[in-house]
């Protein structure tokens, strides 16, 4: 084993796997630090339950220690010492697109980073990349968001963190989540499109300073900072749209398969984020639990190790190796499936056709002559009603599950979609129209809206 690293409460070597043969990186608790071993088992745990694949994938864990896939590579804080400035926007772009789709997976397990910084991001090498014609898939990430070291629980307080990257709202009350993770992300790509921010003591003065003449903010990528750092948690975008935006400027290939994967990772981590409470040490699923929920509680369970140790943890949380038939699950999760997943004052809907599940907080009160509003960003807000009689809008009623909340949306398009079988179809998540399969799966309404038929949500 090579010792790699130290940090207050753990030591971090590389060691080879015995099962898999391959390098892994083992982090194992300090003698005399008492915490180490529980801050190491709350680590394991939300490894589990994220089932990571744009990050380390928990490979074992037990007492006093973790082990988690080897990322090879140069740490980014290295590698902006020694990056041209032609190559900056590149880098910025592929960094964005792979630490937003690993902040994706980790958020939609209910699961913050909480220390997102140039020196948490592993940089591949050159010659790992991937092929000519590139995928969006994790193989051909170029870099990798590592150490959950000062993850928790989205709704947690934060743990920890580096000053410079913590969001307004950390420095002055603590509170950490999604939006928190947005907003360091948003100060590593300013630092890597603009040296003077990174030399700054002040970043977001240096950012601020930026105008449209200059090089550094005179691009998309440019405008992506900009609404990452918005001072309002609400206004920042998700990562999952920062990582399509990236995808698109890298010209990624759609792979089928691994969106079919996605979906199902979708579900799980939204489910396991529902009961995260109940993963505790020793826990076991009730024999009346189908699958394939019952291997996904076990899997993320057996990271909160028993005294004794026993067990050990599926890369990836896979299921005997193989993620669960995405078509199969789709079907269960729309007739019904997904309504046991509420709970609490929260909801869960689905995008088109019931596909993936996430689960959303209920709408708030809003003043007389305005409805809610969910947005990409994660968050309701209150905006007016529109005016019924305006061609170019219509209003979208959601059901009971969510109060019979109204909202504006853009008319449908009045062109028919182009593959046969499919109707435009309303996305909540992304506030745009969709072509998707006939909305007959017990989550979208049929309406008729000059004449076409389209599917809003239930």
């Amino acid at each position: 084993m090579e010792r790699v690293g130290q940090g207050t409460t753990s030591v971090v070597w590389r060691a080879r796997h015995a099962q898999t043969g391959r390098d892994a990186a083992l982090k194992e608790a300090q003698s005399g630090a008492p915490e180490a071993t529980a801050t190491l088992a709350r680590e394991a745990g939300l490894l589990a339950r994220a089932g990571r694949r744009w990050g380390p994938a928990l490979l074992d864990a037990g007492p006093g220690f973790l082990v988690t896939e080897w990322i090879e590579g140069v740490s980014l804080e290295s590698r902006l010492a020694t990056v041209a400035d032609g190559d900056r926007e590149r880098l910025a772009t592929v960094v964005a697109h792979a630490v937003a789709r690993a902040l994706e997976e980790l958020h939609e397990a209910g699961v913050h980073h909480g220390d997102v910084k140039p020196a948490n991001i592993v940089c591949a090498p050159a010659d790992a990349a991937g092929t000519d014609e590139r995928r969006d898939v994790p193989e051909h990430r170029g870099a990798t968001l590592i150490d959950l070291g000062l993850a928790a629980d989205a709704a947690a307080g934060a743990l920890g963190g580096t000053p410079r990257y913590a969001a307004p709202e950390v420095l002055a009350r603590g509170e950490a989540g999604p939006a928190a993770d947005a907003w360091a992300l948003g100060l590593v790509l300013a630092e890597i499109l603009d040296p003077s921010v990174a030399r700054a003591s002040d970043p977001r003065a240096a950012i601020a300073a930026w105008n449209l003449g200059a090089s550094a903010s005179s691009t998309e990528i440019a405008r992506w900072v900009e609404a990452l750092l918005a001072p309002a948690p609400g206004g920042r975008p998700s990562a999952a749209w920062i990582a399509r935006r990236a995808a698109g400027r890298l010209a990624l290939r759609v792979d089928e398969r691994e969106a079919a994967r996605a979906r199902v990772d979708r579900v799980r981590r939204s489910y396991l984020a529902q009961r995260a409470a109940e993963l505790t040490a020793g826990a076991s699923a009730s024999p009346a639990l189908g699958e394939p929920a019952r291997a996904w509680i076990e899997g993320a369970s057996v990271a909160a190790l028993a005294p004794d140790g026993a067990g050990s943890v599926a890369e990836g949380g896979a299921v005997d190796g193989e993620a669960p038939d995405a078509s199969a699950l789709a079907t269960a999760d729309a007739s019904g499936g997904a309504s046991a997943l509420a709970s609490g004052d929260g909801g869960v809907i689905g995008i088109p056709c019931g596909a993936v599940v996430t689960c959303i907080d209920s709408p708030p009160a809003c003043p007389a002559g305005q409805s809610p509003s969910y947005t990409p960003s994660g968050n309701w807000h209150c905006m007016p009603l529109c005016d019924s009689n305006d061609s170019n809008a219509v209003v979208i009623t959601y059901a009971s599950t969510y109060s019979n909340t109204s909202t504006c949306a853009p008319a449908p398009p009045t062109t028919a979609c182009p593959t046969s079988g499919q109707v435009w179809t309303w996305d909540y998540a992304n506030e745009a129209w969709v072509c998707a399969p006939e909305c007959d799966n017990g989550q979208y309404d049929k309406h008729v809206y000059g004449g076409q038929t389209v599917c809003v949500p239930c």
